[in-house]
């Protein structure tokens, strides 16, 4: 027998759905339940005839992004039989029966499955924007990531994206401020950005339907608003450490033949040379005091030779 709970002198079930039965019902529910698809987004369910029961209620249950749906299809069916119009395809459902007689019996402990064919109308379950980068370049660029999705509906495995892009804060995803579509990556930089003013970001994942609403391809489309900002600043420009041996070669540690000269040099009057161009793989020159790197932006070296 399926648990239940005891609730105020009722019974509370079944599928979580919230029905309450009474607690001395002596209707018993059908002993056996079958289910089939019978055509395009269609699955058949029927069961056996209870003695006594008036009617019958119809529950589904089914997994959605995680998580068990469950909920009443039909009340009052009166035949032992029951077409569910509303199945989506290739969605896996458990059906299940109640018998009425004054009060409604417990479901039957063993439901019956069934999947269809057909079209499959259900959303991905696309969690949004993960986060916005500044990528601190010199040209500026922000760079936009998310989790990759998996479809909802089984027979349209291929998911898109789309980037929705403002300056304001509260915006709604339109064609109108549509950045970026049919996006296969869970990544994308946005170089069409300007210094200092806060861009806002919506992505949107959707399925290779063909059948809906969809840009790009016309699949089923999320409908999340989560947004992400940040500010782009292009390259953040901080001198480390510098140079010109103009002072010698105190800064470093050396090896062979490396030292001051004022035969080779860029600027100034003098440079750090090893004497043999031809030896120098063999030669080191280390600064003596370690120089920590900023953790954003990309460092970097120069130096004449």
């Amino acid at each position: 027998m399926t648990p239940f709970t005891v609730w105020g002198g009722l019974l509370r079930g079944p599928y979580g759905t919230g029905a309450i039965y009474c607690a001395f019902c002596n209707i018993v529910p059908p002993s056996t339940i079958s289910a089939m698809a019978s055509g395009n987004n269609q699955v058949t369910v029927v069961w056996s005839p209870v003695p006594g029961a008036t009617s019958y209620n119809v529950y589904r249950k089914y997994m959605l992004c995680g998580k068990s749906i469950a909920e009443k299809i039909a009340t009052g069916v009166t035949d032992t039989s029951f077409v569910d119009t509303q199945a989506q395809a290739s969605i896996l459902y458990q059906y299940n029966i109640t018998s009425i007689a004054g009060c409604e019996s417990l479901p039957n402990s063993v439901p019956a499955s069934a999947t269809t064919t057909g079209d499959c109308s259900l959303t991905t379950c696309f969690n949004g924007i993960k986060s916005v980068k500044n990528n601190y370049l010199n040209s500026c660029s922000m760079t936009l990531s998310w989790e990759p999705e998996v479809s909802t509906c089984p027979n349209y495995a291929n998911i898109t994206y789309s980037i929705y892009k403002s300056i304001e804060p509260d915006f709604i995803p339109s064609s109108s401020n549509l950045l970026a579509d049919c996006i296969n990556d869970t990544s994308f930089t946005d170089i069409d950005v300007a210094a200092g003013i806060p861009f806002y970001y919506i992505v949107r994942a959707k399925d290779n339907s063909a059948r809906h609403s969809g840009s790009c391809n016309g699949g089923n489309t999320d409908s999340n608003q989560k947004k992400e900002y940040n500010y782009p600043t292009g390259a953040i420009n901080t001198t480390l450490f510098t140079d010109d041996f103009e002072s010698g070669m105190s800064n470093w540690n050396i090896s062979a033949g490396w030292s001051q000269s004022s035969i080779q040099k860029n600027i100034g009057n003098y440079s750090a040379y090893s004497g043999n161009l031809n030896m120098q793989f063999c030669d080191t020159i280390t600064n003596t005091t370690a120089v920590s790197l900023p953790t954003t932006g990309i460092p970097q070296l120069h130096f004449w030779n």
